[in-house]
């Protein structure tokens, strides 16, 4: 499949890719593990709606994405919530794993470089997507009622980093939201609650104004059965841990 982005219909290439294949790997690591060892709530990757999906759900859902953004083929899957608070979640897992990355840094030796392979991999992986996709992201979407000064926007500045030895967790949340932002058009799956508990007829209103698709929130996720589960999961091994950087 391919993707529809805000650069136009596409499927990840480059450094882009590695980054996102080697992503996915982790998450596929961890929902094996789940299912190992039949624990729903082994491991929350801190995106609401794929945190609440069965692990048969969440497993499904990465199969749908990871061939969507990795491999090309006619037409594009519809955007919802779902697919794309899935795709979120590939960022928020790369986010998670350079902190982890940087607190490794500040507890051992200090005579150890800091650019040490095994101290800045996810580092090094997000600062190259991020020097190859080229954004300067400067165009965001504000409310029009209420302006933000691109000066005092924390996400409208200069860069900072100047490699991926940077320890500076701020910073690394805008390189990685930056590389999201190459993929996702917005945060609109975040607004899930807000359209369910709305009456019907303002949620239509709301959606209209704000372009949102009458039926975005209301995808389900794909679920695999029982006996697909495994299948799946060596196909989504397939899509990551096989693939050289």
């Amino acid at each position: 499949m391919t993707w529809h982005t805000p650069s136009g219909d596409r499927f990840l290439e480059g450094a882009e890719a590695v980054v996102v294949r080697e992503v996915l790997a982790i998450i596929v690591d961890r929902l094996a593990e789940k299912i190992q060892y039949d624990d729903e709530d082994a491991w929350a990757f801190g995106v609401k709606l794929v945190d609440q999906l069965k692990t048969t759900q969440q497993i499904s859902l990465m199969k749908h994405i990871a061939d969507a953004l990795l491999t090309q083929t006619e037409g594009t899957p519809e955007l919802t919530s779902i697919s794309e608070a899935a795709i979120y979640t590939i960022y928020q897992t790369l986010l998670y794993e350079i902190e982890s990355e940087i607190e490794d840094v500040r507890l051992v030796d200090a005579n150890v470089s800091s650019d040490d392979e095994w101290l800045s991999d996810w580092r090094v992986l997000a600062w190259k997507a991020y020097q190859e996709t080229g954004e300067d992201i400067e165009e965001f979407y504000f409310d029009d009622a209420s302006p933000i000064d691109n000066a005092q926007s924390d996400r409208v500045r200069d860069d900072k980093i100047q490699d991926e030895n940077c320890l500076d967790m701020e910073e690394w949340r805008w390189v990685v939201e930056s590389l999201a932002d190459n993929v996702l058009w917005d945060r609109d799956f975040e607004m899930d609650e807000d359209f369910i508990d709305a009456e019907p007829e303002r949620s239509q209103l709301i959606k209209t104004e704000l372009g949102i698709d009458q039926d975005y929130f209301s995808a389900i996720a794909p679920d695999a059965e029982e006996h697909d589960v495994q299948t799946t999961l060596a196909s989504l091994r397939r899509l990551t841990h096989d693939k050289p950087r």
